[in-house]
C-alpha cells in the first residue's frame, strides 16, 4: 500500500523533514512449500523514538498485505530483527510489506527530538496506534507457488 501522500496531524519520522533522524528498514524473504519466511530488520536514529521503544511505549511493526487473497495482518517486531512465518495458502501474487513505528499508549504534548522548527514549540496529542515513524519505501515480492502435478 503506497502511503507517501498521506498527511498526518503530527510530525512523523520519514515524512519529508518533519523530524530529524532516520528510520531505515530491510526485508528478506524465502518461499517454501508450506510457509513464507520474512526476516524484518530496522535501524532507528532519533532519541525520542528510541526512548519510547525502550520504555515499551512504542513498537516497530510491519503490515503484510496481499490484494489477491485480501490478506492483511500487522506483526510487531520484538527486537531490531525479527522473523515471521506465514502459511503459503494465505498469500498469492504480489505481497506488500510496510514498516511503521506506532505508539502503544496515549502521549500528551509529544515534541520529538529534532522536530522541524516550523512546528515551533507546539506539542501534539498522540493516540494509541498513531504512526510515529514510517518507511515510505514499500517492499513487495511475488508469492509464486509451485503447483504439484495432479495424480491420474
Amino acid at each position: 500500500m503506497k502511503s507517501s501522500n498521506y498527511s498526518f496531524p503530527h510530525p512523523v519520522l520519514g515524512r519529508n523533514d518533519d523530524i530529524g533522524g532516520s528510520f531505515q528498514t530491510d526485508l528478506e524473504y524465502s518461499i517454501g512449500r508450506e510457509e513464507i519466511t520474512l526476516t524484518c530488520k530496522f535501524t532507528l536514529q532519533n532519541k525520542t523514538l528510541e526512548e519510547l521503544i525502550a520504555s515499551g511505549k512504542a513498537k516497530c511493526c510491519i503490515q503484510v498485505t496481499c490484494s489477491a487473497t485480501k490478506y492483511r495482518k500487522i506483526f510487531t517486531l520484538q527486537d531490531n530483527t525479527d522473523e515471521f512465518r506465514l502459511p503459503t495458502k494465505k498469500l498469492r501474487g504480489r505481497v506488500e510489506i510496510s514498516y511503521y513505528i506506532i505508539s502503544l499508549v496515549k502521549i500528551t504534548d509529544y515534541t520529538p527530538d529534532s522536530m522541524n522548527e516550523d512546528y515551533g514549540q507546539f506539542g501534539f496529542d498522540i493516540e494509541e496506534g498513531d504512526i510515529l515513524a514510517h518507511d515510505f519505501e514499500a517492499y513487495s515480492f511475488p508469492a509464486e507457488k509451485t503447483w504439484e502435478k495432479l495424480m491420474s
